[in-house]
C-alpha cells in the first residue's frame, strides 16, 4: 500500500488537509480535522468523503499474500 499514492485519488482533501489540526491527519478520527468539518458544510460531497472512508476501512482488512 501506497499512502502518497492513496492520497492523491483525493486532491480535494489535500489543501484543507493542510489546515487540519494534526499533521499527518487521516480525516477520519482525528479531532479539528478540516476535511470533516468541510464535508458537514457541503463543500466536499459526503458521498466522496464517504466512498474515502470505505476504501480506507478495505485497505486494512487487505492481508499480505506472503
Amino acid at each position: 500500500f501506497d499512502a502518497k499514492t492513496f492520497h492523491s485519488l483525493y486532491p480535494d482533501f489535500a489543501k484543507p488537509g493542510e489546515s487540519c489540526r494534526f499533521h499527518g491527519c487521516t480525516h477520519v478520527n482525528e479531532p479539528g480535522c478540516r476535511v470533516k468539518a468541510l464535508v458537514k458544510t457541503g463543500e466536499i460531497l459526503p458521498d466522496r468523503y464517504e466512498n474515502y472512508l470505505r476504501l480506507i476501512e478495505e485497505i486494512k482488512n487487505i492481508k499480505p499474500l506472503y
